[in-house]
């Protein structure tokens, strides 16, 4: 059987966010996710915890799924992903309002949990979808309520601060933003020291400053 088009995206640059080079086969990749996602980080006291690191041993990998998950469930996964991405390329998005890309998005994530975030750093990484439809699908991740994938949005949210495109940095401030959670205050402190474009840079701050104000 040939490769789909979806398991050929180009994979891009990779920045912090993957602590070693983005493997090309799914389980290197996820069992990469899966390591760093149980990464010790020390954060602010009341930051957010890793769930992994608070739930019983046993039900542990209920939160990362990454050593469960079988390829299959991977290339449908991804498949879904770059369908509902594609298919908002022509939409226009008003900040706040929902659409059937963001409900679709907020439903995958809940379904595929941990991998579902994984795979949507991937696709960020592909540079195959827009900016825009990719800046999008921050903002809700940070808007959604799902206590199971709270960590790993956080985190891809903090490490997109360091991308390319304005666009998907400016989107993951906004994530940002909706989470409220002080362990992202040094990304974005980081984050605000190099930015060069005004507007951006004034964002950041706001952000910046009300997580702050809420230690």
């Amino acid at each position: 059987m040939s490769a789909s088009p979806v398991t050929e995206l180009p994979l891009g640059r990779v920045p912090a966010f993957f602590p070693h080079q983005l493997a090309r086969t799914d389980s290197e990749f996820l069992n990469t996710f899966a390591n760093w996602l149980r990464r010790e980080d020390v954060g602010p006291a009341s930051a957010t915890k890793d769930p992994s690191r608070q739930l019983p041993k046993a039900r542990a990998t209920e939160y990362s799924t990454a050593s469960t998950a079988n390829r299959d469930d991977l290339e449908l996964g991804r498949k879904e992903l770059w369908r509902l991405s594609k298919s908002a390329q022509e939409m226009l998005f008003e900040d706040g309002e929902e659409t059937p890309f963001s409900k679709d998005l907020v439903s995958f994530i809940q379904r595929y949990g941990g991998i579902g975030v994984s795979l949507l750093g991937e696709l960020a990484l592909s540079e195959t979808v827009s900016d825009e439809v990719i800046s999008e699908a921050l903002r809700w991740i940070g808007r959604m309520d799902d206590t199971r994938t709270r960590w790993s949005r956080l985190r891809l949210l903090e490490e997109l601060l360091n991308c390319e495109s304005p666009k998907i940095r400016d989107g993951a401030s906004l994530g940002i933003a909706s989470l409220d959670d002080q362990h992202a205050i040094v990304y974005l402190q980081k984050a605000h020291n190099r930015e060069r474009i005004t507007d951006l840079r004034k964002d950041l701050q706001l952000v910046l400053t009300r997580l702050q104000r809420n230690r």
